[in-house]
């Protein structure tokens, strides 16, 4: 094949953005206020093949939704904690 730059597909669970939401809600309540799904869905592919991802690098792990949003969660609350999180140009 040729030489270079390999390119992959980056494929992970296929959900509806309401699913997230639903899941984003379950760990963070307050997030109810803060969120919401309105419009017609993405016109994006409902599901992309990231096999030959997982070919070329071995032992790669798949995040499940709840386990990333956890993650995410996580590390903006360690963040936070440690004063690297800076809100100075959010909106209150």
């Amino acid at each position: 094949g040729p030489e270079g730059a390999h390119v992959f597909n980056i494929a992970g669970e296929s959900l509806e953005v309401s699913a997230f939401r639903e899941e984003l809600v379950r760990q963070c309540p307050e997030a109810a206020e803060l969120v919401s799904v309105e419009g017609p869905e993405l016109p994006v592919p409902g599901a992309i093949d990231g096999e030959a991802l997982g070919g070329a690098i071995d032992g790669l792990a798949r995040t499940s939704l709840a386990d990333g949003i956890e993650q995410t969660f996580e590390r903006f609350r360690a963040l936070h904690g440690a004063g690297g999180l800076h809100v100075a140009d959010l909106d209150a």
